[in-house]
């Protein structure tokens, strides 16, 4: 069976729908190019599997996904490992989905940074993970 994207998204059995928890950093890192993890406070954003399988010990597939529960693109990713492939049923509702993911961006929460509070401090003894081994060399006057 060859099914389209009209005879998934009509023969979609949507009570199986994933309301709860609607993680969608796939999407915004491969469609939006936003790398962090948006947090919906309401959920607006969901998928259900038309068809689903485990893969080691994910579950992958052809998902369909809504944005306030209208049909806005069909996700294919057939293994664990593979990044999953968007089709979006139109512009319209690629920006739509987009510009929710926008307004969720960094929305309470300013970003992390760390500052030199010292100059004169060892940078070695402040920051965390940093040590020279032998056989590095350093690109100083």
């Amino acid at each position: 069976m060859n099914p389209t994207a009209e005879h998934i998204i009509k023969t979609i059995d949507t009570s199986k729908m994933d309301r709860v928890y609607g993680d969608f950093h796939d999407m915004c890192e491969g469609e939006f190019e936003i790398y962090e993890y948006l947090q919906q406070k309401e959920i607006r954003l969901t998928h259900c599997y038309y068809h689903t399988w485990m893969c080691t010990d994910t579950y992958v597939g052809i998902r369909v996904w809504y944005f306030d529960d209208v049909p806005v693109c069909i996700s294919y990713k057939p293994y664990r490992k593979y990044d999953e492939q968007f089709y979006w049923i139109s512009k319209e509702l690629f920006d739509k989905v987009f510009n929710y993911a926008m307004s969720l961006k960094m929305e309470d929460t300013p970003p992390k940074f760390d500052t030199i509070e010292n100059m004169d401090a060892n940078i070695l003894s402040v920051a965390e993970g940093i040590e020279y081994k032998k056989f590095e060399s350093y690109n100083k006057k």
